[in-house]
């Protein structure tokens, strides 16, 4: 009979703070509003754009900064993480998009899931979101370790835990 590991490892991060699983949560939490595109949020927004929905990095992110500062119009003179905000959201940017090809990645994610025809927008999504993606997650490990005939977790899955103490 193959044992199931129940133990719950104390270090193991929060399926909320996975990395892979973070970015849908943050791109769910702007859609819903609980977080504003604003400067005082830019530590989310840039973990967003780094992530692999976006595919930046700090060089991108440094030249699209130095692009859309370059390419403002008007008098009124914007700084570069409220230009990069705004692009987020903005039906068209002062680039092309080929040039700000993060941006336009979440740009494209905002405008499908902020589409209230696509998707019920409801306070509780969010949970549902996560125990949806964390039971995934949980049921996957538990297939691997019944294919690896294992009763405890592997070193490389120490970080697992069981939803289900």
């Amino acid at each position: 009979m193959n044992s199931i590991p129940v133990e719950i490892d104390a270090q193991a991060l929060s399926l909320g703070d996975n990395p892979a699983i973070k970015p849908i949560i943050t791109i769910a939490q702007i859609a819903v509003g609980q977080l504003k595109l604003i400067a005082s949020n830019w530590d989310q927004i840039e973990e967003l754009l780094k992530s692999e929905f976006a595919g930046a990095d700090a060089i991108s992110i440094r030249q699209m900064r130095i692009s859309l500062s370059k390419e403002q119009k008007g008098d009124l003179t914007k700084s570069s993480t409220e230009l990069i905000l705004d692009a987020l959201t903005a039906p068209t940017a002062d680039l092309p998009w080929e040039q700000l090809q993060p941006l336009k990645r979440i740009n494209d994610l905002l405008k499908e899931v902020s589409d209230k025809k696509k998707i019920a927008v409801y306070p509780f999504w969010i949970n549902c979101l996560k125990t949806l993606l964390y039971l995934t997650f949980y049921c996957n490990f538990l297939s691997f370790c019944i294919q690896q005939d294992q009763s405890e977790p592997p070193a490389s899955h120490s970080h697992c835990r069981n939803p289900f103490p």
